[in-house]
């Protein structure tokens, strides 16, 4: 399923939150019904999670009817997706205020930033790589029970390190900040 979203979420060009919050209100909902579920109710769970993510995060939200005609396929109509937004909404209290793993990740990033002189190009290089790599995290079950932000801290230290193996002798001196910006994260975290 989070594969689904992340390949829904990059090809309807939702923001990066869209996709973090759709997976933690996916997460939660599903924390509520222990018991197993059928795969076409689990697709609805989906469904249900990117609708209100994208209503929740994204500048032009996907509407229930693009999610019906050229996401579902048509496994879900315009209807049956607003009774599911409905449903969950209910089951999660309205509470769609969630900490995501975007957020401390951008949190760390922007603290991180603030003490360090690393110039933006590098700073952009970090956060894509490091954000890659929290999506990797959260698509593999042996991170599901790992402390959030030490994810991220090791998937912006490990954004660091790749970028650090890959410096050649013709990085100048301003792209040489990668160490500093890497003891920052780790001693804030």
């Amino acid at each position: 399923m989070l594969d689904w979203l992340v390949e829904v979420t990059t090809a309807f060009k939702c923001r990066d939150r869209t996709y973090f919050l759709a997976a933690s209100l996916f997460d939660e909902f599903l924390k509520q019904f222990p018991d197993k579920l059928e795969n076409k109710d689990v697709h609805g769970i989906g469904i249900a999670s990117l609708y209100l993510a994208s209503k929740y995060e994204d500048v032009h939200p996907l509407g229930s009817e693009v999610i019906s005609d050229k996401i579902s396929h048509g496994a879900f109509t315009d209807s049956n997706i607003k009774t599911r937004e409905m449903i969950m909404l209910r089951t999660l209290e309205f509470n769609l205020d969630i900490v995501t793993h975007f957020d401390i990740h951008f949190n760390i990033l922007r603290a991180a930033r603030l003490q360090s002189r690393i110039i933006h190009r590098l700073f952009t290089k970090i956060t894509e790589l490091s954000t890659q790599i929290v999506l990797m995290t959260m698509q593999h079950p042996k991170f599901y029970k790992v402390n959030v932000s030490k994810a991220v801290v090791g998937a912006i230290i490990s954004a660091c390190c790749i970028l650090e193996a890959q410096r050649t002798s013709t990085w100048d001196e301003s792209e040489c900040q990668i160490d500093q910006f890497k003891r920052i994260v780790w001693n804030d975290s």
